[in-house]
Formats: C-alpha cells, sequence, structure tokens
C-alpha cells in the first residue's frame, strides 16, 4: 500500500515534497511552468468555496482554520477537481487535502489569480462636496415656490370659476334675470353697470395672475432640470481608482480505479479570524454560589461566511511560534567620560543597586529586554484567592487538553459572518461553591465590599477577559478577569453590600509634654470603627487601616492597641492571626460578626516627637 493512501483515506500535505509535486501557479498554470497542466485529465470538475460546505472552524486566538466538504463523483482514469474563490486571505502552505474513498491523490497545486476593483473617485471632493451643497439647497428652494405657486394657481382658477357662475346666473336663459329686467330703474342699471365693470376688471386681473403663475412654474422646472443635469454631471467628471484582489484556486488531481463516489476534506488556515473570552458571573446569596457563564467572542473578516459550522475554539498561538527566542549578549560599558570621583579599584568595576552602572541611559537598556515577553501572550496569570469545588456544568462543552493548549468544541453549531463582528457563542456553565468574605477600607469608603474566593475545580482554562458581575440576578458591575488554570484560585469583587454598615468614627487626639532636660511632646491618637452586621448570618470581614510609618530616628510611632502577636523565635510563623500588620505598615483585622451583631474594634498609638518640631502625615 502506497504512502498517501491507507484504508481507503489519502492525505496530502502541502510540506510532504515526496509524495506530492506543490507549486504557486500565479500565470493561470497548474503544472510546470509552460505547460498548461502537469498531467493529462480524463474528468474536469470545477466547484466555487461557497458550494462547499463548511465542516468545521477550529478559531486561534489570531487566525482560524477552516474544513470544508467536498462531495464529488469521479470517473474512471484521471480526475481534475478545481475549487475556486478561496478567501484572499488564505495561507496557501497551510492548505490539507485528506480522501475519504477508493481514489489516489496524485497532486495539489494552487493558483492565485488577480482582479482589480474599479470605483470612482473625485479629485476635488472638499470643491464638489461644497458646489453640491449649494445645487442642492437651490433645488429645494425652487421645489418650494413651485409648489407654492401651484397653490395659488388653484386658488385663483376656483376664484374665477366662482365669477363666471354668478356672472351666468345673470344671463338670459335665467328666471330671476328676467323678474329683475321688468323691475329695472335707473338705479338698477347703475347696479348692472357697477357689477359689469367689476367682473371685468376683476376677471382681467385673475387671468394675470393665472398667467404669471404659470410663468413662474415654467422657469422654476426649466432650471430644476438644469439642476439635476449639473449634480449628473459632478460624478461624470470623477476619475477611476482601481485596487487590486487575489483570488485562489485549488487544483486537485486524483485517479479513480473505477466510477466511484467520494468526499474530499480541504483545510486552509485563514487571517483575520480570532476570539476572545466573555464572562458573566453570577452569585447567589440564598445558597452561596457563584454561577460562571464561559463565552467565547468570534471576529471573522476573511471574506467568506461560515454557515452552520461546528466550532472549536483554541487557546494556542500560533502567530508566537514554537521555539523559544535566542537571548543574546547584554554588553554594558562606559559612555563618554569617567566619574571624576575617587574610587578604589573595586569600586571601578561595580554596578549600582540597580544592576547598572549610572553613566548608562535607563532607556537603552530597557530596549534591550523589549519585545521578549508580550502580556497578551503569557498564559500564567497573577495569583488569585478561591476555594471550593464546581457542582455541575450544564452545557457540556467537549474540552481538550495538549501539553501547550485547551480547546474548547462549541456543542451546537454556529453561523459566523464575514462581518468583523462579534458573534458571541457558550463554552459552559460552571457551578462553583465559594466563600464570601467582605473586605472594608473605611478610612477611604465607609462601605464593605462582598468578594467571593473560588477555585477552578474544573477543566476549563480561563483566559483573561472582560466579566459582568451580577448579584442575585442583579446587575453590579463590569470587571476584568485574570486568565486563570485549572485548579488555580481566584476571587470575584461583588461590590458593596448594603446589609453590613461601618462607620468610621473622628480620630480623637489627646496631646502630652513629657521630659525634663529634653522636652518631647507625645499625640495619642484613638480610631474607632463600627461595624453593624444587620444580615441573618454570620459574615466574615477583613479591615485596614494605616498606622504611620516613621522615616526618622527622632520621630517614634508606638502602637498601643490592637495588641498584635509576635513570633518568639524568627523562623516562626503564626497561622491565620486575627490582626497583624503587613508590608506597608497597614493593620489588618480579620473578624466574624454574628447575625444582627455590632463589632467595635480600635486603632491606638502615641506619636513622640521633640517639642520644638512640628510634625506632617502623608
Amino acid at each position: 500500500m502506497e504512502k498517501g493512501q491507507q484504508e481507503g483515506i489519502s492525505t496530502v500535505d502541502f510540506e510532504d515534497s515526496v509524495n506530492v509535486d506543490i507549486h504557486e501557479c500565479r500565470d493561470g498554470s497548474t503544472g510546470q511552468p509552460g505547460a498548461e497542466t502537469a498531467t493529462p485529465t480524463d474528468t474536469k470538475i470545477e466547484r466555487t468555496a461557497k458550494s462547499c460546505p463548511v465542516e468545521g472552524v477550529t478559531v486561534f486566538l489570531d487566525r482560524a482554520e477552516v474544513k470544508r466538504r467536498i462531495d464529488v463523483h469521479l470517473g474512471k482514469g484521471k480526475n481534475e477537481i478545481t475549487v475556486t474563490q478561496l478567501p484572499e486571505v488564505m495561507d496557501e502552505d497551510s492548505l490539507r487535502v485528506t480522501c475519504l474513498g477508493e481514489a489516489k491523490i496524485i497532486e495539489v497545486s494552487h493558483k492565485v489569480k488577480q482582479g482589480y476593483h474599479v470605483k470612482k473617485v473625485d479629485p476635488n471632493p472638499e470643491e464638489t462636496a461644497a458646489k453640491k451643497k449649494s445645487l442642492e439647497e437651490r433645488k429645494e428652494e425652487l421645489l418650494k415656490t413651485v409648489e407654492l405657486v401651484q397653490s395659488k394657481a388653484e386658488l385663483l382658477n376656483k376664484e374665477k370659476l366662482f365669477l363666471a357662475s354668478f356672472g351666468n346666473r345673470l344671463g338670459p336663459n335665467d328666471r330671476a334675470s328676467e323678474k329683475l329686467v321688468e323691475s329695472f330703474d335707473k338705479k338698477s342699471m347703475d347696479s348692472v353697470a357697477a357689477f359689469i365693470s367689476f367682473y371685468h376688471t376683476q376677471g382681467q386681473l385673475l387671468c394675470e395672475k393665472l398667467i404669471e403663475a404659470r410663468s413662474t412654474i415654467i422657469s422654476s422646472n426649466a432650471e430644476l432640470e438644469k439642476i439635476n443635469k449639473e449634480l449628473e454631471d459632478l460624478e461624470k467628471l470623477w476619475g477611476e481608482s482601481s485596487t487590486a484582489y487575489y483570488e485562489k484556486e485549488v487544483i486537485i488531481l486524483l485517479e479513480a480505479e473505477r466510477d466511484t463516489e467520494l468526499c474530499l476534506l480541504l483545510s486552509y488556515v485563514v487571517k483575520n479570524a480570532s476570539w476572545s473570552p466573555l464572562y458573566d458571573l453570577r452569585a447567589f446569596s440564598e445558597d452561596n454560589s457563584l454561577q460562571l457563564f464561559y463565552f467565547g467572542k468570534i471576529k471573522q473578516s476573511t471574506g467568506e461566511d461560515w454557515n452552520d459550522a461546528s466550532i472549536s475554539l483554541s487557546t494556542a498561538m500560533p502567530s508566537v511560534g514554537g521555539t523559544p527566542p535566542d537571548l543574546e549578549v547584554l554588553h554594558i560599558s562606559t559612555i563618554g567620560h569617567y566619574r571624576k570621583a575617587k574610587r578604589t579599584n573595586m569600586d571601578r568595576y561595580s554596578l549600582t543597586e540597580s544592576g547598572l552602572d549610572d553613566n548608562l541611559e535607563c532607556s537603552s537598556v530597557q530596549d534591550s529586554f523589549s519585545g521578549l515577553v508580550n502580556d497578551e501572550y503569557v498564559m500564567a496569570p497573577r495569583a488569585a484567592k478561591m476555594r471550593a469545588a464546581p457542582e455541575r456544568s450544564y452545557i457540556r462543552t467537549n474540552v481538550k487538553e495538549t501539553m501547550t493548549s485547551t480547546s474548547f468544541e462549541i456543542a451546537r453549531k454556529s453561523t459566523i459572518k464575514s462581518d468583523d463582528v462579534g458573534h458571541k457563542v457558550s463554552i459552559g456553565v460552571i457551578t462553583f461553591k465559594p466563600s464570601f468574605e467582605y473586605e472594608a477600607v473605611p478610612k477611604l469608603v465607609p462601605h464593605a465590599y462582598l468578594t467571593a474566593k473560588v477555585k477552578n475545580n474544573s477543566n476549563y482554562a480561563l483566559l483573561a477577559g472582560p466579566a459582568y458581575v451580577f448579584l442575585d440576578n442583579n446587575f453590579l458591575t463590569k470587571s476584568y478577569m485574570d486568565a486563570v488554570s485549572p485548579q488555580e484560585e481566584f476571587e470575584v469583587s461583588l461590590g458593596i453590600d448594603p446589609s453590613v454598615k461601618i462607620t468610621y468614627k473622628p480620630v480623637n487626639k489627646f496631646e502630652k509634654k513629657s521630659g525634663l532636660v529634653t522636652k518631647y511632646k507625645q499625640i495619642d491618637f484613638h480610631q474607632e470603627i463600627v461595624i453593624k452586621n444587620t444580615k441573618s448570618s454570620a459574615v466574615k470581614i477583613k479591615i485596614t487601616d494605616q498606622l504611620p510609618k516613621s522615616m526618622e530616628e527622632k520621630l517614634k510611632v508606638n502602637l498601643i492597641e490592637p495588641n498584635i502577636p509576635v513570633p518568639k523565635h524568627k523562623n516562626d510563623v503564626i497561622l491565620n492571626p486575627s490582626v497583624r500588620l503587613t508590608d506597608k505598615n497597614h493593620v489588618e483585622w480579620k473578624k466574624e460578626i454574628s447575625a444582627q451583631k455590632t463589632l467595635e474594634i480600635s486603632l491606638k498609638y502615641v506619636v513622640e516627637f521633640p517639642y520644638n518640631v512640628d510634625i506632617s502625615l502623608s
């Protein structure tokens, strides 16, 4: 059995130069340069990429691999299948063809056809826009004028008809006019004469106005026609601009021993595709649970739609490469001059605390290290803090983990359009049983912040991304979640809980003097913090406040309360102390407050300093 044809499955790898003659043809040929085709064929079949359904898509963080299915009927002998209209952003080196059926792949090649998109371009866009605006404004004025004059003409016609109908009533065939003639006297004759004069004058005036209206309408319409022609001529003056585009094709040459139906799987990698994580974090106070809704937001502008396709999301980064970068030698040297200060021989070759000589420019040193690590590509997250294991996962997303990446197979088929718009797909829902703890810094904000601490006991690698936080289905805030690996702890801030009330009372100061010879001043500081738990269950809370740290020997700060335990020996460690002093000289209490109870804590310290100086807290 030949290599590349095993149990009815034949696979062509473009990197395998032994099995297949692979070459790129940009001159329209599919075989060796100067030949129309590398091998004579009996049957030729042509398919567009759109007519070949998408079997599946693996979306990476910066690209995607598309797999299309080609169902064909092959005749006995050699068959040439051409797949046209493949996306321009396709990586030709990534092409793979797998044959499912009784046929042998002889050769696979690809070619690129160049075309041009032609569009009109305005050489003077600002001048054209100003002229177009002026013409359109004049056109609008003329349309309003025509409409107004037409309304006036209609009114004049009505007046003319009314005057004519009134005159006809006094005509010779009217019975009323006969009675009027029989009773005519001199006064009646004067009235008739006056009406005839009015009829003649008003009729002539109405006719003149109608003629004027018709003339205005005709001239306005003529000007409108002229403006419309000028607007059309504006685009005729535009030039043409052409943009090159490339249409890619794949030619597959197969040989069949008899007429047969078979399926080809064509896969290739495309750029302009990516996915990013998105989370909904929903905490429920009733049963102290936390649900994490894991979504993937897919964007692609590859030029082809992925209709009804099986989607897989991968955390792999193909663009980063598979081998670590080489670290060059880091040289150090003086710049321009030597220091004038006296030094010993040892000092001349020593480095400063930063590891570099003071004469070196920091920017030069930083440039030597730039580009070695990119936060976007580093998967090791910052340590977070969490507990508890997931109860269940509602969506059965298949998680596959390799030595270097994780992939999520989306349970339902999806359609992802080539519109560069985010399409949201569900990866899974994980339920945790976290531990809840409150944190407060009452000196800055007199409120208690609820925090959920969780351990990721699922198989899901949680990438860094935005998270929308809900408490009892009420939206709290938009946050950002750091990357979390399986079995790693993390924490989620759930915002302020008004049911835990905190009062930070004003500080009390007591000043006194001491010393017989050397006068010293002492100030006693007394700070009280009151925490009230109005919930129906006990709460754990961490409160942090500041203890001043002296920067001078003559300024002393002595902590009176609370009493912080000190290890008896240097290497001893006190586990889970209820109160401790942090590296920033902060006093940190960890307390548990029963339901409907109030806790008062005090911070007392004494500051001692010479009588003739003042102190400043910053």
